[in-house]
């Protein structure tokens, strides 16, 4: 036997409607949130008629099976904007007319809504156009009612309510008379109890965010840990602040490890990576740091002051990264003068590694066909990046284009 639902093509959301009851609480709200993104998040505004969804408690003796009664669309209706619409649609004049007797009258269901319209326009053409109308009159009811979720697991009434039994027997006895006032004046209280529920377990899940990630009141969190708590410290590289979010665990540790910068890398560019520490360079010595001899002399003191030369060397203060191997188009991205992921690459290096390191990328690339200069082609070759003597017999597993670690 066939599993549920096996071989049909329905939308999420129409499954959500006809079948709420198989969906899991937090995630249903969740995704009615989405569907209606103009409307205020559930519990964080004084209007709760701005909300995507109205909180209902079922109410009875029965001990719910499922957390989720039912959910309802709002009431559908063709509203001035809906008919505006229509019009943009370049739909006939004479039917808009005709369709002027359903002008804001509501219909609980698409199937009443698309009664009346083949009841209006008549069977052909409301079967014609049906589907046209109802997709604006869809969409002029979810942007000005808001969807109604009846919840089986929490309320003032019912068998799991504090309220007395004799409450909820009252409840029932009205709505069987049509009378739901007493109902709806407890559904107040239920929806702020539930939304402030749902608002909680939204605090510490991250998921249930429904903005991008890197304007998620978590991720000022994570940025804080990267030294990017303030929003002048964002938007300043070429490296997307998004992608930096997922890095956090290596980007927050001190000291920051050759490691570190390797994974983050090799990750980002998805390259290989192998980092050479303690480099070493030499460091021009400034002027008045320099030892002179005479009546005008600086820094003569031996063994304290004087260095020999105009120049220093440091063994610790530069490492090397070799990327690749790459093949002919990777190389040419990672060119200054042409490529785009040199930009970043320097800055994401320079943002791990900090002020205090110089470093140079040694780029790898297999000494093949792909690689031998041609005058014409369309990435031509550029002298100390692309072009190489050719050897008869290659002595080398791959060419080394080496890249200073500076912009400019």
């Amino acid at each position: 036997m066939a599993a549920y639902g096996w071989g049909t093509d329905r939308a999420l959301k129409d499954l959500l409607f006809m079948s709420g009851h198989r969906f899991e609480f937090y995630q249903a709200v969740r995704l009615l949130e989405q569907l209606c993104p103009e409307k205020k998040s559930i519990a964080e505004g004084s209007e709760p008629e701005k909300e995507a969804i109205r909180f209902r408690s079922k109410s009875d003796f029965n001990f719910p099976a499922c957390d989720i009664h039912e959910i309802r669309k709002p009431l559908f209706c063709l509203s001035d904007r809906a008919v505006n619409a229509l019009r943009r649609e370049k739909l006939a004049e004479s039917l808009l007319d005709k369709l002027n007797f359903l002008k804001n009258k509501f219909y609980v269901s698409e199937s009443s809504f698309s009664d009346a319209v083949q009841a209006v326009l008549g069977k052909d053409q409301g079967a014609g156009y049906g589907s046209l109308i109802l997709k604006h009159a869809d969409l002029s009811a979810d942007s000005e009612n808001p969807f109604e979720m009846s919840v089986n697991f929490m309320g003032l009434a019912g068998c799991l309510g504090p309220l007395p039994k004799p409450y909820t027997e009252l409840i029932l006895n009205r709505v069987r008379e049509k009378d739901t006032a007493f109902r709806d004046f407890l559904d107040i209280f239920n929806h702020r109890l539930i939304s402030l529920m749902y608002r909680v377990r939204k605090i510490y899940r991250i998921g249930f965010d429904l903005h991008s990630p890197e304007k998620s009141r978590f991720s000022d969190y994570l940025f804080s840990f990267m030294g990017m708590g303030t929003k002048g410290l964002r938007g300043r590289m070429k490296v997307k602040d998004r992608a930096l979010l997922f890095y956090t665990g290596l980007l927050t540790q001190q000291p920051r490890s050759m490691t570190g910068l390797k994974a983050v890398i090799s990750d980002y560019f998805n390259v290989r990576v192998q980092g050479n520490q303690l480099c070493g360079q030499w460091h021009a010595i400034d002027e008045d740091q320099l030892s002179r001899i005479g009546n005008s002399g600086q820094n003569r003191r031996l063994g304290i002051d004087t260095v020999a030369g105009s120049r220093v060397w440091d063994q610790q203060s530069k490492f090397e990264l070799e990327i690749g191997p790459l093949t002919f188009d990777e190389l040419y991205d990672f060119l200054p003068e042409v490529g785009t992921a040199f930009v970043p690459l320097y800055e994401l290096t320079r943002f791990y590694a900090g002020t205090e390191f110089d470093f140079d990328f040694i780029l790898l690339v297999s000494p093949d066909k792909d690689i031998e200069p041609r005058l014409g082609r369309p990435k031509g070759p550029i002298l100390g990046r692309t072009s190489w003597l050719k050897r008869t017999k290659p002595d080398v597993e791959y060419e080394r284009v080496r890249l200073a670690g500076r912009l400019g």
